[in-house]
């Protein structure tokens, strides 16, 4: 993974915006309502969680503008959707418009399979936007009230030929510089599993107040879970700011279908 100085994100942020006409970008702004979702700009709070989840892809396939984009992810056969409430947003990964995306077929759901979420017509907004598909993420989760979310990776494809595959692409913000992040996986009753344990720091011999991610960078990390059985899992995130004894962390269940 590359790791852009922030004036490198910067430029790249003004070029996109400076793509979209005022007369255009104005049109769009606030959020429209569709058959099946909301989606346009929002205000983002400024306030956030020192690490933030934004997305989990299993696949991601790139597409063109005038696409039609499917999103495919497995709902676990604990979930009951008379009770509890099926997620599915996205979101600029590196901020810039304040795009966002939300389904609204709460009713089309079901529990103990696979479910699609269409169409999502790159046309209406993305490409509107002039979006890149590599700064899109799609977040599903699961909620019952008194437990914890449990989020569903998905895939995001224009045909039907994705394979399925338990290895999981995962999107977060970091609110501060981090100079280590560990990530570890552990079962439903707490022992760790036999997916590998992630580490990842920066050259700290070098210079102790050496920088891994910049605050308020999108950062991604893959974690291979192919070899686990079907169910939930914890997933905790461990982060270290330079200078501080008292590191930041982000604790989330997964359901991990193969």
């Amino acid at each position: 993974m590359s790791h852009s100085p922030a004036i490198s994100i910067g430029l790249t942020v003004a070029a996109i915006f400076l793509s979209v006409s005022p007369g255009l970008y104005a049109q769009i702004q606030g959020m429209q309502t569709f058959e099946n979702r909301k989606e346009g700009t929002n205000v983002h709070p400024n306030a956030a969680p020192d690490l933030t989840l934004i997305a989990i892809h299993r696949n991601f396939e790139t597409f063109s503008t005038n696409s039609n984009l499917h999103v495919r992810f497995f709902l676990p056969p604990v979930a009951d959707v008379r009770t509890g409430k099926v997620f599915l947003e996205a979101v600029e990964l590196q901020d810039s418009f304040h795009y966002f995306m939300e389904a609204t077929s709460q009713n089309r759901w079901k529990n103990n399979g696979w479910n699609i979420f269409e169409p999502w017509p790159t046309k209406d907004v993305i490409d509107k936007l002039g979006l890149q598909p590599t700064n899109i993420g799609v977040l599903a989760r699961y909620e019952i009230s008194g437990a914890p979310a449990v989020y569903l990776p998905v895939d995001v494809y224009q045909t039907n030929s994705q394979p399925k595959k338990g290895t999981y692409t995962l999107h977060f913000i970091t609110a501060s510089d981090l100079q280590t992040l560990e990530v570890s996986v552990t079962n439903e009753k707490g022992a760790l599993s036999n997916a590998p344990k992630l580490q990842f720091s920066c050259n700290r011999k070098y210079n102790p107040n050496c920088k891994l991610y910049a605050a308020g960078s999108s950062q991604a990390f893959t974690l291979d879970m192919s070899g686990l059985r079907p169910g939930e899992f914890h997933i905790k995130l461990l982060g270290r700011i330079p200078g501080e004894l008292t590191p930041i962390s982000l604790d989330f269940v997964i359901y991990h279908q193969p």
